[in-house]
């Protein structure tokens, strides 16, 4: 007898178990830290620590909660998918020394559940468009896009059965060619309305760059390959001389030592470099 109800307990647990299933990406049950569904998907009811739900209406089961750009490193929790909004399950404070044009030290608007700013490549790039070395890298770029299109019209207009290029390796580059540049029409938009921008631009950083905080200035080691400030992303560093009054947020081309921070006067400039020569003498 009870031979037969401990193999009917197994039997049972072990189709349970079948049953089971995990949790849409990004969500969890209310257990802490369980996306097993138990048998139901209606139990994923949590989006998971650091996982966020922009939808308007959370349905569990159904609905998925995305992976916060950046994430908490304390207090880090899952939350109800109906209230599990960016604000309050991501990081949102902006990097050291950095705030918004707005003077708001959050990288998006508290009372909207927007998008988080991160700038993406093309902002990036557009960001930098006022550097000449970039202008120069975009119109080899863009020369090269024309030529590739060029050879996808090609391909494209072709027999199936015909080959273009005699040497298989040519052929498979050009094959490959033709799958990256599936949005070549796209690309070649992109690039063109940058380059008729770059006259336009050539000092003036986008309006959408995130201003640096007062007393702090930028420096070279945080800057992209071009020279460029990458809002959301680099910090400024602290004046080690505090402007007393007259201080003021600027953005990034403009934030340097000399116009964020007080400048020491010549006096005080020969002082230290007489006790820094006094210093070495004596080592």
């Amino acid at each position: 007898m009870h031979k037969n109800i401990i193999i009917t307990l197994i039997i049972s647990l072990f189709i349970n178990k079948l049953k089971a299933t995990k949790c849409i990406i990004g969500t969890e049950t209310n257990i802490a830290g369980s996306d097993d569904d138990r048998g139901d998907r209606a139990n994923c009811v949590n989006c998971k620590a650091n996982y966020y739900f922009s939808g308007a209406n959370f349905i569990s089961g159904v609905s998925q909660c995305f992976q916060c750009p950046s994430q908490k490193t304390v207090d880090a929790q899952a939350n109800a998918g109906r209230i599990a909004t960016l604000a309050i399950q991501c990081n949102t404070d902006c990097p050291t020394g950095t705030q918004t044009e707005q003077g708001i030290l959050l990288m998006y608007y508290k009372e909207k559940n927007v998008i988080f700013v991160r700038l993406t490549i093309i902002s990036k790039i557009i960001q930098c468009f006022f550097h000449q070395v970039l202008a120069n890298v975009i119109n080899v770029q863009y020369k090269k896009l024309l030529v590739l299109k060029q050879l996808q019209d090609l391909m494209q207009n072709q027999p199936y059965n015909v080959t273009l290029l005699a040497l298989p390796e040519q052929q498979y580059k050009l094959d490959k060619l033709v799958m990256y540049y599936l949005n070549m029409n796209v690309l070649i938009a992109m690039l063109t309305f940058i380059l008729i921008q770059l006259d336009l631009f050539q000092v003036q950083m986008n309006v959408n760059l995130v201003q640096q905080k007062k007393r702090f200035y930028s420096n070279k080691r945080f800057r992209c390959f071009y020279g460029c400030w990458i809002a959301g992303t680099d910090i400024c560093i602290p004046c080690t001389n505090i402007v007393a009054q007259g201080s003021e947020a600027n953005c990034p081309i403009s934030a340097t030592q000399s116009n964020q921070c007080k400048t020491a006067g010549t006096f005080s400039q020969f002082l230290i470099f007489s006790l820094l020569s006094i210093y070495l003498y004596l080592l």
